[in-house]
């Protein structure tokens, strides 16, 4: 009886064959991972601010949310006494997503809201988990939509209509 075995070249094809599926599967991952839907786009926004408010109450020290409107990316960031800032928790909006404007109201000391559609802006937060209410416009190519973020209670309501988004703050800010 002849035993028959897997020639050199048979077991070379075979791992070949595996290593493009292999190389097929993770390239099919990784754009998965780059893309996202409007939901998860909304949920990453409404993630990052719940975690500085939560940080902001067990860590007993204020923080801030800093968006990033260039590179896409929000990112907290706790400063210590001596103005040094340490920054954790970052996140990043996947492809074809971006956060166009933010609209924010500003201090009681000084009455309006503030519209910013460039460069970095800081949404801060107490240690009462607390912020200023603000409101972010994000696009693809499917359109834009507003996520407008309640500063006392963190609840985020998503809008289509910019009008309103307006005239909310306005009425926040009188």
């Amino acid at each position: 009886m002849k035993r028959r075995a897997f020639t050199l070249i048979e077991v070379i094809a075979v791992v070949v064959l595996i290593g493009l599926l292999a190389g097929a599967t993770a390239w099919l991952l990784a754009e998965d991972a780059r893309s996202g839907t409007r939901a998860e786009v909304a949920s990453r926004i409404s993630h990052a601010d719940r975690s500085a408010r939560l940080a902001g109450m067990r860590m007993g020290r204020p923080c801030v949310l800093r968006f990033d409107l260039g590179r896409n990316r929000l990112r907290r960031v706790f400063r210590d006494s001596e103005g040094r800032e340490q920054s954790s928790h970052s996140v990043t909006l996947p492809d074809g997503y971006r956060i166009d404007r933010i609209v924010t109201v500003r201090p009681v000391s000084s009455r309006g809201s503030v519209t910013s559609d460039s460069g970095v802006v800081e949404i801060p937060y107490s240690t009462g988990g607390r912020s200023v209410s603000y409101a972010v416009r994000l696009s693809s190519q499917g359109g834009a939509w507003w996520m407008v973020v309640s500063g006392l209670t963190g609840h985020v309501t998503a809008n289509q209509n910019e009008q309103d988004v307006y005239k909310l703050f306005s009425a926040l800010s009188a």
